[in-house]
């Protein structure tokens, strides 16, 4: 989802209306089901867009997971957003992102 040299980028999902979301599911990487080490996200913020602006849902530094749950308890949201500070450890530093899922 990202360019090499884009060092911060970010995706936001618009979920097209207020929804319960009792969680959000990244999956990062590269070689579905085995994913290449080294090819997941490496820091990255959750957040979500409440009625009362965005609020962060969970942060994340040093990961190696391919997938990455964050439990949400804050009211309903309408979008999610991604910020990622380190897309990857391998080169190209780029971020692979293939599924958001909001449950």
């Amino acid at each position: 989802m990202s360019a090499v040299g884009d060092t911060a980028p970010v995706l936001t999902v618009d979920l097209g209306t207020y929804k319960d979301v009792s969680q959000v599911d990244v999956y990062s990487g590269y070689g579905y089901p085995n994913v290449a080490t080294g090819t997941v996200l490496t820091a990255f913020k959750v957040e979500g867009h409440t009625s009362a602006g965005w609020v962060q849902l969970g942060s994340y530094t040093a990961n190696t997971r391919a997938l990455v749950s964050t439990p949400v308890t804050s009211a309903a949201i309408d979008q999610i957003r991604l910020a990622i500070t380190d897309p990857s450890s391998t080169t190209p530093d780029i971020a692979r992102v293939y599924e958001v899922a909001a449950h």
